[in-house]
């Protein structure tokens, strides 16, 4: 098949060119033709690197004075489908408004617009565009249910987000807990600043390291100084490839107040190093299972996460070994083959219902 997918405007750095370059590489190994369509090239571009990226918003007609960004991509994407190949599947990516330049550009064919979101469709003011979409993939359980509020189950269709398998895990860390963040540092969603009050209220000796960067990383800063926690953080830093750097820890970190299906929290999992994480509207949900392999706190409460790092921090070394290696078993069914099982099985001509899983 020949497969487009269509996005909006990337930073170059987040899980959705991770997710894209795993997918779209493992449908170009068992024969399929994949073109990714960006408005304009992204902020760090060197993903774009190997893949058949064609830019669409600068087709738009220039001369149009005061044009709306999203007239412009749908020109820009409009006037490149008269001059390519006819698609088997266009593939609207990432945010809502993709699924609506999908319809307009390749709608005039007899063929699926997909609708595969990043993160739950009630975030955005064009939410409603999705209903544009033929066929829904869903990378988590939560995002299916808002879906089906407005969209026929038939049309919906789980297929999770893939998860790297069978790599070298981290060592569990012995004595006091070594933290790890991986991520933006942008406080309006990842809430750090809950974070860093919970970790604030720990008696018993920790260290935070954080991988990434962003925006709000002064403020941030500033308030770990405030509460008297600076010493104890370690700033590492955007890493290309953090997880080459952690070779021992207690447990991977996420307190944001939203997310798709957090690739991290998969990443940390598949090495066996447990997650404590906010309960998310949509995707922490998904994989992790409190008790087992990670533990869940209420989005938002300071008071429930410093109760679950210490219930953490309380567990003995079997107990620490035994969520590791459970973290490792619960993404099984993650694995890259099986997602794109699921993705291909969704447009088959002979699968009617939508997945019920």
């Amino acid at each position: 098949m020949k497969i487009f997918f269509v996005l909006e405007h990337l930073s170059g750095r987040g899980g959705v060119e991770s997710v894209l370059q795993t997918i779209t590489k493992e449908l170009e190994k068992i024969g399929h033709n994949i073109f990714i369509f960006l408005p304009d090239q992204s902020d760090q571009p060197t993903w774009e690197v190997n893949h058949n990226i064609i830019y669409y918003d600068e087709r738009a007609n220039s001369s149009i004075n005061g044009i709306h960004f999203v007239t412009k991509r749908i020109l820009g994407l409009s006037s490149l489908a008269y001059q390519l190949p006819k698609p088997d599947l266009v593939v609207g990516t990432h945010v809502p408004h993709t699924v609506l330049y999908s319809k307009m550009a390749f709608g005039h064919y007899d063929i699926p617009i997909v609708s595969w979101l990043h993160n739950p469709p009630n975030l955005f003011n064009d939410s409603h565009f999705v209903n544009y979409a033929d066929i829904h993939w869903c990378i988590s359980q939560g995002i299916k249910s808002i879906l089906q509020n407005t969209i026929p189950i038939s049309k919906i269709y789980w297929v999770g987000n893939p998860i790297e398998q069978n790599i070298p895990p981290v060592s569990i860390h012995q004595g006091s807990s070594r933290f790890i963040y991986i991520g933006r540092l942008e406080n309006q969603q990842k809430r750090l600043d809950i974070l860093f009050s919970a970790l604030h209220y720990l008696k018993s000796d920790w260290l935070l390291d954080i991988y990434g960067d962003g925006p709000d990383r002064d403020k941030l800063f500033q308030l770990a100084k405030k509460l008297g926690i600076a010493s104890k953080i370690r700033w590492n830093g955007w890493v290309d490839r953090p997880w080459e750097s952690i070779q021992s820890a207690s447990a991977l970190l996420l307190t944001s107040d939203f997310e798709g299906l957090p690739m991290v929290i998969g990443e940390s999992l598949s090495r066996g190093l447990p997650v404590i994480s906010s309960k998310c509207p949509t995707g922490p949900e998904d994989l992790i299972q409190h008790g087992q392999n990670g533990l869940l706190f209420e989005r938002g409460n300071v008071q429930e996460l410093t109760a679950q790092l210490i219930t953490f921090q309380n567990l003995t070394t079997n107990e620490r070994l035994a969520m590791s290696e459970n973290a490792i078993l619960s993404v099984k069914k993650y694995n890259k083959h099986h997602v794109i099982e699921r993705m291909l099985n969704s447009i088959c001509p002979n699968n009617q219902e939508g997945d019920t899983i």
